[in-house]
Formats: C-alpha cells, sequence, structure tokens
C-alpha cells in the first residue's frame, strides 16, 4: 500500500466535500508524524554529515518544534 502525503490525502477530502477544522488539524497532524519519521531515518541512515553538533543531539520532535516553531498537541 502506497502511503500519501498529509497534502494529498487533505486534497483528496476536499475534493469529497469533506470539510472541516478536524479534517485540517488531521492533516497537520499527519504532517506532523511524517516529518517526524522522516527525521529519525534519516538519522538511523547516518545523513549527519555536515551538520552542527546541536543537529545530532536533538530528537526527532525537537527537530520538529525548534524547525516549524511549533508543537503540535496530540
Amino acid at each position: 500500500m502506497v502511503q500519501k502525503t498529509a497534502v494529498e490525502w487533505l486534497v483528496e477530502q476536499y475534493a469529497n466535500e469533506n470539510y472541516s477544522i478536524e479534517v485540517y488539524e488531521q492533516a497537520k497532524q499527519m504532517e506532523r508524524k511524517q516529518i517526524i519519521q522522516s527525521f529519525r531515518i534519516g538519522k538511523q541512515n547516518g545523513y549527519e554529515s555536515g551538520v552542527t553538533e546541536n543537529f545530532k543531539n536533538i530528537t526527532a520532535e525537537e527537530y520538529y518544534n525548534e524547525t516549524y516553531g511549533k508543537e503540535l498537541h496530540h
């Protein structure tokens, strides 16, 4: 099964006329999870060369919060 991006999922919801703040919030949560998962995979695979020590010592959640300037609550 191919995974959808948060944007693809949101566009599909809108195409089906499923508009609501809950749909928007769900898409933001999906995006957050996808970004965190990608960060973790990158660290696991050693994609740290050329980055600062601070970057190497943070968690995926910290990366998300620092990069996007906010924390999403589950």
